[in-house]
C-alpha cells in the first residue's frame, strides 16, 4: 500500500481549508475520500467565521464517503449543530438523498479508483465541486480532464500548488498539485 502520510503535512492540509472555504454555503457537503483528514473538522473550524444562510447555522449536514475512513455519526462537531456521517463505502454504493450541493474531492484518484460516471452524476446535481489532485498522477489528471472536458459547471478557480516543508519529502513528485472549483453560479 503507498505511503501517504505526507497528506497529513500541515503544508498539506491547507486543501482541505480551502475546500471548506468554497463550499461554506453548501447546506449538504458530500466529501468523496477523506481517509484520516475529512473535511467535518475544517468545517467546524471555520463555522464561526461565516454568515449564516438563510438562518441556517452553515451545514445542515456533512458526509464522508471513504472505504478505509471509520465510521461515525453525530450530530454535532466541535459545539456546531449539525448531522455529520462518516460512511465506510465506496462512492458506487452510496445512496443520494438528492440534496448534496456541495462535493469536495480532494486527493482525487481517478480512473481504477471510482466511477466516472457516478462522480459526474454527483457533480451535476451539486452547486459547488472542489476537485484536488496530483499533477503527477495520471489516471487523476485523465479522469479531470474527461470530466472538465463535459463542461458540467464552470470552473471559477483553478490554482496550481506546490507543497513543500515539514513532513513533505523532498521533491515528492505528488506535491505539485492541482485544485478545482466547479460552481453552478461561476
Amino acid at each position: 500500500m503507498p505511503d501517504f502520510t505526507y497528506l497529513n503535512a500541515e503544508a498539506l492540509r491547507t486543501r482541505q481549508l480551502l475546500a471548506a472555504h468554497f463550499v461554506r454555503k453548501c447546506r449538504h457537503v458530500l466529501e468523496i475520500g477523506g481517509g484520516e483528514n475529512p473535511i467535518t473538522r475544517w468545517l467546524a473550524l471555520l463555522a464561526d467565521n461565516f454568515e449564516d444562510v438563510d438562518g441556517w447555522k452553515w451545514h445542515k449536514l456533512v458526509t464522508v464517503v471513504d472505504p478505509v475512513i471509520a465510521p461515525w455519526e453525530n450530530e454535532q462537531i466541535e459545539g456546531v449543530p449539525w448531522v455529520v456521517r462518516h460512511l465506510q463505502m465506496r462512492i458506487e454504493d452510496y445512496q443520494p438523498r438528492g440534496d448534496e450541493d456541495g462535493l469536495v474531492m480532494l486527493g482525487f484518484e481517478g480512473e481504477g479508483h471510482c466511477d466516472i460516471e457516478v462522480v459526474c452524476r454527483l457533480i451535476e446535481k451539486a452547486r459547488v465541486t472542489v476537485i484536488e489532485a496530483s499533477c503527477n498522477h495520471m489516471p487523476a489528471l485523465r479522469a479531470i480532464g474527461d470530466i472538465l472536458s463535459r463542461d458540467i459547471h464552470p470552473v471559477t478557480v483553478h490554482l496550481a500548488t506546490t507543497y513543500r516543508g515539514a513532513g513533505v519529502p523532498e521533491a515528492h513528485p505528488f506535491c505539485e498539485r492541482n485544485f478545482y472549483v466547479l460552481d453552478t453560479e461561476g
